[in-house]
């Protein structure tokens, strides 16, 4: 999915990137999370500190032109919180990557219990599945810091949408577009060219069969490839560029993790292909993890077959997100509240809970609802949030469609916001903001770029965008918001 190839189409990462996870999607996972909550005022120790918000930077309680206009200081901002209660499928995650890295994978190698390098992750909608592959990044991030450790991987992202279901290849066209536009950024050179040499030795003339599918990947191939490839064997050669070419980028200094997200809308074509780089069994250095939503997958559906014949070859490991338990959900309430007791939140996360049954993505929406709905309040005298359900009918006051509530947030926002969001609904779940412009010179008046930027700033604070850090890109945090975007 991408692809869209305007100037702003990707903002590569740092030169410092070899240090940290590269990330090639939109949504990178360095913050954007539909799950945070920032506050400009004193923290829990009692010292301020510097507020980081939208990509931009702001000191000592003191707010850009989006806070200052947007009085963001006394609304959620859902941007980065990490969830809690996961703590056993993010360790098993890191005994996957560490695995793969330190010893790999191969037709010699004698597999252990245990030893895997696939990672299926299947729960409801809005469980916190692509949170939890966030917080995984994210900790990868903090792990290759230190000077001395271990280069970070290469971390390629697709997602399926719903939409564009039966576009073949759509997330796998997505992951490796963002990975070409990385390796062609701004001080990538080396790494450039060291993968251009490995992959003409790996593909050689059979470059064209993988261009023809992703055509992003052409300045990645060798001039003297693409001229000796035949474009008639690109069908039938398809499979095996694809393995030569993953194998060719994963190394044992930099090993590659591909994400695909929401494969329940994965149509057959990428099945193949993914089932051909999973089976094969001298490919090295590479970790994939896959999610899709469990209730939308039945007993014969493709990717569980899919599964039976990858595990066939090697083992599998299946994770399953369920809502969180009270207890635990009362911890993400009480991070979002910014409250040191957890007593404290007990009361309000019981109406919460008792409404989303620990859903996550619902329960954040509850809680923006509570907050329109002024039961949910930032204090300007005591610098907290603050609620009374005590003379509130909570029950009868929130809505019970989550997409309900979706829209009335969408609604309560900057006015040009609907407008936005349905231009972007209708494109996939990841769009720069130089093709957005563009859509809405052509779909009414134009919104000149700052404007733009402020009103999709606005967003990823509102939790309904997420968002590179700095960068032009945006994704929707959740599927059931670009619903509500396409039918608003």
């Amino acid at each position: 999915m991408d692809h869209h190839d305007g100037p702003d189409s990707l903002a590569g990462p740092r030169d410092d990137s070899t240090k940290s996870p590269t990330h090639f999607h939109m949504d990178d996972y360095s913050r954007g999370s539909p799950f945070s909550c920032k506050h400009s005022f004193p923290s829990r120790d009692g010292s301020k500190k510097a507020y980081q918000s939208v990509g931009r930077e702001i000191d000592d309680g003191r707010f850009s032109d989006v806070e200052n206009e947007s009085s963001n200081d006394d609304r959620l901002d859902f941007s980065a919180l990490k969830v809690h209660g996961r703590e056993r499928e993010l360790q098993r995650l890191h005994e996957i990557y560490n695995f793969v890295r330190q010893r790999g994978l191969g037709r010699k190698q004698k597999w252990c219990k245990g030893e895997t390098s696939v990672a299926f992750i299947k729960g409801l909608s809005g469980t916190g599945k692509s949170t939890l592959v966030k917080q995984f990044t994210e900790e990868l991030i903090e792990q290759s810091a230190p000077p001395g450790s271990p280069c970070a991987p290469f971390f390629i992202h697709g997602k399926y949408d719903e939409l564009s279901g039966g576009d073949p290849f759509s997330a796998i066209v997505e992951a490796f577009s963002g990975f070409a536009k990385f390796l062609l950024g701004e001080g990538n050179g080396a790494e450039l060219e060291r993968i251009r040499k490995a992959v003409g030795d790996e593909l050689g003339s059979e470059a064209n069969a993988l261009t023809a599918v992703i055509p992003s990947l052409k300045p990645v191939v060798s001039d003297e490839a693409l001229r000796k490839g035949s474009r008639e064997n690109a069908r039938n050669k398809l499979k095996y560029t694809f393995q030569m070419f993953v194998n060719a980028i994963s190394t044992e200094t930099r090993p590659v993790i591909m994400f695909l997200d929401d494969l329940q809308w994965c149509d057959s074509a990428s099945l193949e292909l993914i089932e051909a780089l999973l089976t094969d069994v001298d490919l090295r250095y590479f970790m994939f993890i896959g999610a899709y939503r469990s209730d939308e997958v039945v007993s014969d559906d493709e990717i569980l077959k899919c599964c039976q014949r990858i595990h066939s070859i090697q083992q599998i490991e299946e994770l399953e997100i369920v809502n969180l338990p009270m207890s635990q959900l009362n911890l993400l309430v009480q991070d979002a509240l910014q409250r040191d007791n957890p007593e404290d939140t007990k009361a309000i996360t019981k109406v919460i809970f008792n409404k989303t049954n620990g859903n996550i993505f619902h329960s954040m929406q509850v809680m923006d609802e509570l907050q329109r709905k002024l039961v949910l309040t930032f204090s300007r005298v005591t610098f907290q949030w603050e609620w009374d359900l005590e003379d509130v009918d909570v029950e009868n006051l929130l809505s019970d469609d989550v997409m309900q509530a979706v829209t009335e947030k969408i609604v309560n926002s900057h006015p040009d916001l609907p407008r936005v969001l349905i231009l972007a609904a209708y494109t996939r779940s990841s769009i720069d903001a130089h093709t957005l412009e563009y859509l809405t010179e052509i779909n009414g008046p134009t919104i000149e770029s700052q404007e733009l930027l402020r009103i999709l700033d606005l967003a990823v604070v509102d939790g309904l965008l997420t968002n590179s850090m700095g960068s032009k890109f945006y994704t929707f945090a959740h599927d059931r918001i670009q619903q509500a975007g396409r039918y608003y």
